[in-house]
């Protein structure tokens, strides 16, 4: 039996959750903005969620990043995750919004992240469908030229109130595309 307030908050997550992915588009007509780098990037890889117990599966997502000097920023994360094992099936869409710390800025960029998590799961055999957290990420990106971008990226989820950890895990490649906002000449 599913808790009827639970369910409204589910619903309530996922009207929300489109605009979540595009927060960061909301600097775009910003003054202070102009001249600063956009990133949108997709996702695909490995993803493991616990609770009673871990399920494994595959997610697929996207990212859009706003940074405001060469090396600090905000990031908002959509992904869609689904776990099938031994007859169980699981959905989680997972929510972030947080800053982001580029580590180097050169051919290859590595980056480190933090965030509040948003975790909403449905299917067999879940202990509460929404969740809430906090998130940490680590990745890189290799420039191929200086709008695109091929990666790796790593997110580790702690729940509240749950001991295990990472009670949300995702690894997987990414494909990104960056525009410098206001240039005149940027691709």
């Amino acid at each position: 039996m599913v808790d009827p307030c639970a369910a409204v908050a589910y619903r309530a997550v996922m009207r929300f959750s489109p605009s979540l992915a595009l927060f960061p588009l909301i600097f775009l007509y910003h003054p202070t903005v102009q001249g600063q780098t956009l990133e949108v990037a997709g996702d695909l890889g490995y993803a493991c969620f616990a609770q009673s117990q871990r399920h494994h599966g595959a997610f697929g997502g996207m990212s859009a990043k706003v940074l405001f000097s060469d090396l600090f920023g905000v990031d908002a994360r959509y992904n869609l995750s689904e776990h099938r094992s031994k007859g169980d099936s699981q959905s989680v869409h997972r929510m972030s919004l947080g800053a982001v710390a580029n580590l180097d800025v050169f051919e290859y960029i590595p980056w480190a992240s933090l965030s509040a998590t948003v975790l909403a799961a449905h299917g067999d055999h879940l202990v509460d469908p929404l969740n809430y957290g906090i998130g940490f990420g680590l990745g890189f990106d290799r420039l191929i030229d200086p709008s695109w971008s091929v990666g790796f990226a790593a997110q580790f989820d702690q729940i509240f109130g749950q001991e295990r950890f990472p009670a949300y895990m995702l690894m997987g490649i990414r494909v990104g595309y960056r525009w410098r906002l206001g240039a005149e000449f940027a691709p």
